[in-house]
């Protein structure tokens, strides 16, 4: 499984989330809900995590949280793995709870943070679980309205982006807008929600390296790439005719195994799409071409250095 972007730093907002195995749900009674929101409470004593918003749905979560330093990935270690001990434990089950790695996405606060908050709250109305928000008791919302609080939950950041409780009501009332909508509606979701020039920022401070092993998510981030635009860059860099790349050999062709591997990850159009393009070729060998080309990335120094100026030109 290739490695998730991870962007860690020292003031980072995160809108983290996780489901049950096979969509099982992760919350099959109310006691393990309340140990999940102490766990909640724990990280936020044990790791300086900010908790601003969660949703407990029965099989997955949302939580709104900052980092004040640089330690989501131990956080998020504490949380989901202390939780599925304990859940296995009360439940006497054993094996993965969850379905892998959490997915965590770096929040452009100043433009997003609000909405990110409302999409949280709205997630049991869209659910159609409760026709008002304030009606679900697993969220924070409540806590937002009333004049009770939880010492762990930060409520008055958000709160001070509205002159009053009743405002950011009306706000949550008016529904999740269209373009985080879109954002969340994504097949595969994107790493950053942030603007262009804020994704880039934070993408230009990895590692050469880490951004090879992470470029699936780096990829998402970035506006798409047309597949011929891809094609072409690639035969102009290893100085080849473009007919090169799309024509099938039975010999080893490493720009057109580069040419496909970067199509798939930034056109991001689909195995069938890709092999309709790349002539000669089914789509159930796009996997298998992907494969050994990330295996060679990662064990082959040239490949490796191909690969990475070409997505420097991308």
């Amino acid at each position: 499984m290739p490695r998730p972007l991870r962007i860690e730093y020292s003031g980072a907002w995160y809108h983290v989330m996780n489901r049950g195995i096979n969509h099982m749900p992760i919350f099959t009674e109310n006691k393990h809900r309340d140990m999940f929101l102490h766990l909640l409470k724990e990280i936020s004593t044990l790791f300086q995590i900010e908790i601003h918003s969660y949703c407990l749905m029965d099989n997955h979560y949302h939580i709104l949280l900052r980092t004040p330093i640089a330690n989501l990935g131990k956080a998020m270690r504490h949380l989901n793995g202390v939780y599925t001990q304990r859940y296995n434990r009360i439940t006497k089950r054993d094996g993965s709870l969850f379905r892998g790695r959490y997915k965590a996405i770096l929040i452009e606060a100043e433009r997003y943070l609000i909405h990110v908050s409302r999409y949280i709250h709205l997630n049991p109305v869209a659910a159609k679980l409760v026709q008002q928000a304030h009606d679900f008791k697993w969220s924070s919302y409540r806590f937002y309205l009333a004049n009770t609080f939880q010492e762990w939950l930060h409520t008055s950041h958000i709160l001070n982006f509205f002159e009053n409780t009743k405002r950011y009501s009306e706000f949550i009332n008016e529904g999740v807008d269209d373009e985080l909508n879109r954002f969340y509606n994504q097949p595969q979701l994107p790493t950053i929600l942030g603007g262009k020039k804020f994704s880039e920022e934070k993408i230009k401070n990895l590692s050469e390296n880490y951004k090879v092993a992470t470029y699936t998510d780096i990829s998402r981030v970035k506006k798409r790439v047309d597949i011929q635009i891809i094609h072409e860059i690639t035969a102009r860099y290893f100085q080849v005719e473009p007919s090169f790349i799309t024509t099938p050999s039975k010999k080893s062709n490493q720009p057109r195994m580069l040419a496909i591997y970067l199509a798939r990850n930034f056109s991001l159009l689909t195995h069938q799409k890709i092999a309709e393009y790349f002539t000669g070729i089914t789509r159930a060998s796009i996997s298998t071409t992907l494969k050994r080309c990330a295996f060679l990335i990662n064990t082959n120094t040239d490949m490796k250095r191909h690969c990475e100026n070409l997505i420097a030109i991308i």
